[in-house]
């Protein structure tokens, strides 16, 4: 997967986990009381399929969606925008980390949700702790973590009433962190929490639970580091390149992004395209002579 197809990928998976299970096939399974995913029994190669189907899918409608909708793509009317009373108000929230790094992280020593990225790195304690307890990172990976990661205690409800007795306001989790293992019923990655794992829709359950009591709900996404996450990986399992959906496609470190074909590249708040040049190690863009903003610049690549 490229790496451009791999943050459109996370970008609509961020645009709304609702959207998602809108146009997700999964069903409920009346015996067990859980959720069974359309990447549940895939390989590789029909998953791949499938999340490039679906991605296309939820790009066009996405794309509709913002086209439409009440902002538009410059500082104006993005500083339009108005915090809603309910956050101002909710002095006091409470957020959560959990997912397969919690297998390893929980009795080992080192940074917790960083687990699957220190695992590999032989100068961090974790890389020894994975060793010992799971195996050699050749044939043991972060990709086999998941499996530990079942979940079996977990009970959104008993969270929830936590939450409340400790006078929060508002509470979620974080729905996919930098290791790419999301926490819903995703039809865009078969990484997802409903195929494997706890094989239930943490996302779901947490959401219903807080909203149920009175609480706001709040989801979080951290993509930003995906491409960087793994890179020591690559000199184990994550080499394998039918892995990618999960690792990215295997790269040195400090190599800047791979990108797909490019279309266009063009910047919010300035009208017309930019002029840009696609080389080996990434996109060398020409910044117009005046741009919104003195220190952040957002630029859509198609």
């Amino acid at each position: 997967m490229e790496h451009r197809d791999f943050l459109n990928m996370a970008l609509r998976a961020a645009a709304g986990t609702a959207l998602a299970r809108k146009i997700g096939k999964a069903a409920r399974n009346s015996a067990s009381g859980q959720r069974r995913n359309v990447f549940a029994g895939l390989g590789p190669a029909a998953a791949q399929e499938i999340e490039n189907e679906n991605t296309a899918r939820f790009t066009a409608e996405i794309d509709g969606l913002i086209e439409h909708g009440p902002f538009k793509p410059n500082w104006t009317s993005l500083h339009s925008h108005i915090d809603p009373e309910w956050l101002r108000d909710a002095k006091f929230g409470i957020y959560t980390h959990w997912g397969p790094v919690t297998v390893g992280s929980s009795y080992c020593p080192g940074d917790q949700e960083w687990f699957g990225r220190q695992m590999y790195q032989p100068n961090e304690p974790a890389f020894q702790y994975a060793r010992e307890h799971f195996g050699d990172q050749h044939t043991f990976g972060f990709k086999d973590l998941i499996a530990k990661f079942t979940g079996e205690k977990f009970n959104a409800d008993e969270w929830a009433d936590v939450f409340v007795r400790a006078g929060a306001k508002l509470s979620g989790p974080v729905a996919v962190h930098h290791d790419n293992f999301v926490l819903w019923d995703s039809s865009l990655t078969r990484w997802n929490s409903v195929a494997m794992g706890p094989r239930r829709d943490v996302v779901r359950e947490l959401e219903r639970a807080y909203r149920k009591r009175g609480m706001r709900f709040v989801s979080t996404f951290h993509h930003c580091f995906s491409w960087e996450y793994y890179e020591s990986a690559f000199q184990y399992d994550a080499a394998d390149p039918q892995y990618a959906d999960l690792y990215t496609l295997p790269h040195a470190a400090g190599a800047k992004p791979r990108f797909g074909a490019i279309r266009s590249v063009s910047m919010l708040g300035i009208d017309g395209p930019l002029g840009w040049k696609q080389e080996i190690s990434g996109v060398r863009v020409q910044l117009p002579e005046s741009k919104p903003g003195d220190y952040a610049y957002v630029l859509k690549i198609a």
